[in-house]
């Protein structure tokens, strides 16, 4: 067997798992938008994982749970967090794991061991909010599952706590944390108030109009989010889709051409198959930067939210990518 035909033993679990996002047991059926979404990003994690891009790859498999919730899904952003150096994100997911797959033997043994490694050395903070609230923490999303108390880990020191409501308002803090510690922290929801009536002090929590944020002057140093287009995001998933269908396609094709070679081991088709694998593997290595660049975009971009739409519940985009020997197609779709 030539050597470049090892590049089979990656393909045959990275093709077929692309194909399928695993659903948790008696979910409802997803809606094709939501299922296109996931499958995309959940088979995109799991090339960051293979490249060694654990913080890309925690990121998809967020993206691929948001869409499609699954044990899964969540398992895997379990394991990329802590890879990436991401504690408190880590423990985060291992507590969200007990929480919502209790009878799920791997996710359970998973989080239990994660949170018995890491929770002594964080801080374990109850984020309670008036009404449904999704949490940032440091300008991170945290919990956008919009609910009225989060359980968080967060790394010791000084961070910033920011309640985003359903309204569009958030409320934020500041706090201190220490190694072991157990802490509990408030939100009321706001009321509605105008750009005049922003109060100005920094004791206490700050309110500001989500829709007025970037109009006030006096609001401290980063408090305030600038977004980016949405166009920024689009050009980067496009690209990323492309490069992944291409990847796709050129793995078949190492696939059509190692059986060739198998039934007529010829100079010229050893030749023709080390070619193949160079070209998968410079496709790969595009998908992945690609990838990593629309992972991060996915947080900065300014998503336009409808009327019928909860503010805190990010509208995704849709990808589906299609791969056939010979050809591949890609269609994308998002709401700015």
């Amino acid at each position: 067997m030539p050597r470049w035909t090892r590049l089979r033993f990656l393909l045959v679990p990275m093709l077929s798992l692309a194909l399928v996002v695993p659903l948790p047991l008696h979910a409802e059926p997803p809606s094709a938008a939501d299922l296109a979404a996931a499958t995309n990003a959940y088979s995109t994690a799991q090339a960051a994982e293979l490249t060694g891009e654990y913080a890309a790859a925690a990121d998809f498999y967020e993206l691929a749970n948001h869409a499609v919730p699954s044990p899964e899904a969540l398992r895997g952003a379990t394991r990329m967090r802590r890879k990436a150096g991401h504690l408190g994100a880590a423990a985060t997911h291992a507590t969200r794991l007990l929480q919502i797959y209790p009878e799920d033997d791997e996710a359970v043994a998973v989080a239990m061991e994660l949170l018995r490694q890491l929770g002594p050395d964080l801080a374990r903070v109850t984020v309670r909010c008036e009404s449904a609230c999704g949490v940032d923490v440091d300008d991170a999303v945290a919990s956008d599952a919009p609910q009225t108390e989060h359980m968080l880990y967060m790394v010791p020191g000084d961070r910033t706590v920011t309640a985003v409501f359903e309204s569009g308002l958030e409320a934020i803090q500041t706090l201190t944390t220490e190694s072991g510690a157990r802490v509990t922290i408030t939100f009321e929801h706001p009321a509605d108030p105008t750009p005049a009536a922003v109060p100005t002090s920094r004791a206490g929590p700050r309110l500001i109009p989500a829709q007025n944020k970037a109009t006030i002057d006096d609001a401290p140093s980063g408090s305030v989010r600038r977004k980016l287009s949405p166009a920024w995001f689009s050009v980067t998933v496009v690209a990323t889709a492309g490069l992944g269908a291409a990847t796709l396609w050129s793995g078949l094709d190492v696939y059509k051409h190692n059986d060739k070679y198998e039934a007529d081991p010829t100079q010229r088709g050893f030749e023709d198959g080390r070619r193949a694998e160079v070209r998968t593997n410079i496709l790969i290595a595009g998908t992945a930067v690609f990838g990593v660049a629309s992972a991060a975009l996915v947080f900065v971009t300014r998503w336009r939210k409808s009327p019928n739409t909860h503010a805190s519940a990010r509208r995704l985009p849709t990808l589906s990518v299609n791969a056939a020997t010979g050809a591949a197609g890609v269609t994308y779709g998002a709401s700015f």
